[in-house]
């Protein structure tokens, strides 16, 4: 997004002095911007889509995009960030944003729930096959 005449310093300045973000300091000094609630995970590789996570975790990942809320939520996400923060606050908020980074890598990639455009996310889909199979192998009621 570019916006004319957008300065960002006074941008970051200014929510950090209203409290909705706060900077943290890295290797060197370097400054990291974060929303005040949020804490820097651990290294993740979040491209790691033979990670293990909980088969509750998925179930939650699988309940929520499988809803009308969900799938519109996500469908209407513009990048894989948006839709981890989503994923994030809406079924996975005691995991780290890391790991929910990594956990959407394994529904894209090893389950192959959401199917992101080949040129890159949009148009986003869902595939309803292996979502369906999956709801019947595990025993869920079908959304």
């Amino acid at each position: 997004m570019n916006i004319s005449g957008f300065d960002v310093k006074k941008a970051l300045e200014l929510a950090i002095r209203h409290q909705a973000v706060i900077m943290k300091k890295l290797v060197n000094d370097m400054p990291l911007f974060v929303a005040k609630d949020e804490s820097i995970w651990k290294c993740v590789n979040v491209t790691n889509s033979n990670a293990k996570h909980s088969k509750e975790t998925l179930d939650a990942v699988h309940k929520y995009i499988s809803s009308t809320d969900g799938w519109s939520a996500m469908k209407n996400s513009q990048s894989r960030y948006q839709a981890a923060t989503i994923l994030k606050k809406s079924c996975l908020q005691q995991h780290a944003l890391g790991d929910v980074l990594q956990i959407l890598q394994i529904i894209i990639v090893r389950k192959k729930w959401l199917l992101p455009h080949s040129s890159g996310w949009q148009p986003l889909s869902i595939n309803a096959t292996a979502v369906d199979a999956t709801a019947v192998a595990v025993g869920e009621a079908r959304s």
